[in-house]
């Protein structure tokens, strides 16, 4: 794990060795990597980036594990042909919006994808975030039927999150998903089998 490094400068240097087409899609991880350096919230500080032989995506790390999420869907989308793909966390801790500095995690995507599609949770609602500093919730099948009343009656949208039932589920598959990482195995509960009579 490399810590407290230039985030952009380390993503760029993998990113040109490994992405040999629409390298351009770097330019808006850079835009977001940046915004992060201003952000308050953890959540939207850390992020899943791969660089494929065809372009880069970044998504956040809570989406990733979060069914029916922009997220979810995109990193899960190249399970079947992850040859290529060089994955990471990355943690924006500090640094200014020109350097953005933090932490970077090498992964296996093809076992790290595994996991993900093993212990992902649904999503059961959506909190909008408006700029006009309005909030609301809805469900998920009805965000793209009322999208563009929401925008009439509320303005901009600043930022979308995708909520599971119980955040507190979320928080320990993630913990999960990081003692995986770090290479400690998961705590597992298993059943001793009974006891044979006569023995």
């Amino acid at each position: 794990m490399e810590e407290n490094i230039d985030i952009l400068a380390f993503l760029e240097k993998v990113m040109l060795k490994n992405t040999h087409s629409y390298q351009s899609d770097f330019q808006y991880d850079i835009a977001r990597l940046r915004d992060a350096a201003l952000e308050s919230d953890p959540e939207r500080r850390t992020f899943y980036w791969m660089s494929r032989p065809a372009g880069t995506w970044l998504v956040t790390e809570r989406d990733v594990f979060l069914r029916g999420s922009n997220g979810h869907t995109i990193w899960t989308h190249y399970v079947g042909e992850p040859k290529g793909i060089k994955a990471y966390r990355v943690a924006v801790t500090g640094g200014s919006r020109d350097r953005p500095l933090g932490t970077v995690r090498k992964l296996n995507y093809a076992q790290q994808v595994k996991r993900v599609e093993a212990r992902a949770l649904r999503t059961v609602k959506l909190e909008l975030f408006f700029c006009s500093g309005q909030v609301r919730e809805i469900a998920p099948e009805r965000y793209k039927k009322e999208r563009e009343w929401l925008f009439n009656e509320y303005g901009m949208l600043e930022y979308l999150r995708y909520c599971p039932e119980n955040e507190a589920d979320l928080a320990q598959v993630l913990a999960e998903e990081h003692r995986c990482q770090k290479g400690r195995r998961t705590k597992t509960t298993t059943k001793k089998p009974p006891q044979r009579e006569g023995r």
